[in-house]
């Protein structure tokens, strides 16, 4: 089998990405609806989350579907809608079905009639892919005005 020519490669990469841009735009729709149950679909089994807050790394669907459903409650309950944005995202490594991005991702809140940016952050994610849709492997969230643990 012939390697594939630069323009070749630079195709499949275009085409990924626009595939991970679609998989984000679903990933963060469901976050934000509060449908705790099917995003944590969009990990794989033994997914990796790393908050941005200092705290110990969540491992796996049921705790992070747990924790989800705990922040979706929370925020309900206080009136607030959130949203999260992505931005700039970076698709630094593809290849046999695993991918490995970086973007920003601002969280915003409204809440009583008014909008702010909470959370400024950066989120550096390995992917991979059954050939149909594309899991969270592995997240770690690190926020703007926080140092690096």
């Amino acid at each position: 089998m012939s390697e594939l020519s630069m323009a070749e490669k630079n195709v499949q990469r275009h085409i990924a990405r626009a595939d991970l841009e679609q998989f984000y735009a679903e990933h963060f729709a469901l976050l934000d609806e509060g449908n705790a149950g099917s995003w944590v679909t969009t990990f794989t089994e033994d997914g990796i989350f790393v908050p941005p807050d200092g705290r110990p790394e969540v491992k796996g669907r049921a705790i992070l579907k747990a924790g989800t459903e705990k922040t979706s409650a929370r925020l309900s309950d206080a009136g607030t809608v959130r949203r999260h944005v992505l931005a700039n995202l970076n698709l630094l490594a593809l290849a046999d079905g695993k991918a490995e991005t970086r973007a920003y991702v601002l969280v915003v809140d409204s809440v009583a009639g008014e909008t702010r940016i909470t959370t400024s952050t950066v989120m550096h994610d390995e992917l991979t892919s059954d050939g149909t849709r594309w899991y969270v492997a592995h997240r770690v969230v690190r926020r703007d005005d926080l140092p690096n643990p």
